[in-house]
């Protein structure tokens, strides 16, 4: 099972490219990128589908209970445009917490991720709904090698994967932190994602069995979030060519670089950039 490599490889130090090109923080996220590309979609498919795998990949950094933005560059008319789903605060919720609250359901928001997703896709994606998630799915349900880079974000955090049974059940199977190079499955994550691609209108996400259960835990730990709130949805943000303006509302996030270019491109990257 191949494992990301823990430093930068100089062979990937710089890519070209003449029709199209990908960059992501894991080598995974980026074939799906591609994966994207070569069967028709657009840039916002391919960011898309990197981002989902990146979920299943780096959950500490990524999550469906985030939120998500898609900043869109159109070549042709020089024009920026931004998509994205913001986090959704609970309408009881009035942030003044302690050090205590920090650690509770208080911090738990609507989540804007696949709203986000969504809306991206509806103005500039290609390729249908459920697509976008099957190399998620597929990393989630068969598994994938953990890296240093993972190791040492989740060994960092290891005090709060076990504070609840389903983290000690993904992290600690066998009653100790997995280790680099062990094979991470995450089953009940795939399951979810195939309920997310088989529901584009996220009824069963915001209002449905989802929804009820992320409440209920969330309420369990103190937090103020309502099914209301849920069923309302996060916030979505579209805005049209000549409006950017920075800062953007939400958080810097640089999740993935997938495009088509014009001509031969080339640009610095980390560890994982491929071309098509």
């Amino acid at each position: 099972m191949q494992v990301r490599s823990p430093s930068p490889l100089p062979e990937h130090s710089y890519a070209t490219a003449a029709s199209a090109m990908v960059s992501t923080s894991h080598p995974l996220a980026t074939e799906a990128a591609l994966d994207m590309l070569a069967q028709g979609g657009s840039a916002a498919d391919a960011y898309i589908a990197a981002a989902a795998v990146q979920v299943v990949v780096e959950p500490p950094m990524t999550t469906f209970s985030g939120g998500l933005g898609m900043n869109w560059f159109d070549a042709a008319s020089g024009t920026h445009h931004v998509y994205g789903g913001t986090f959704g605060r609970p309408s009881a919720e009035d942030g003044d917490w302690d050090e205590e609250g920090i650690d509770s359901g208080r911090t738990a928001c609507v989540p804007g991720w696949l709203v986000g997703a969504r809306t991206a896709l509806e103005a500039k994606g290609r390729l249908p709904w459920a697509r976008h998630f099957d190399a998620a799915c597929k990393y989630a349900d068969e598994g994938f090698a953990i890296d240093d880079t993972l190791w040492g974000w989740v060994f960092e955090y290891h005090h709060k994967l076990a504070r609840f049974r389903e983290g000690q059940a993904i992290w600690y199977p066998e009653g100790h932190l997995l280790n680099p190079g062990d094979e991470l499955k995450q089953t009940a994550l795939a399951e979810s994602i195939h309920r997310i691609q088989d529901d584009p209108d996220l009824e069963w996400f915001y209002r449905g069995d989802f929804a009820q259960k992320y409440v209920a835990r969330v309420q369990h730990d103190g937090g103020r979030l309502t099914l209301d709130n849920m069923a309302r949805g996060p916030a979505t943000i579209s805005i049209p060519p000549g409006r950017l303006s920075w800062p953007w509302p939400w958080p810097r996030w640089n999740t993935a670089i997938c495009g088509r270019t014009g001509h031969p491109s080339k640009i610095p990257k980390r560890s994982t950039c491929r071309c098509a």
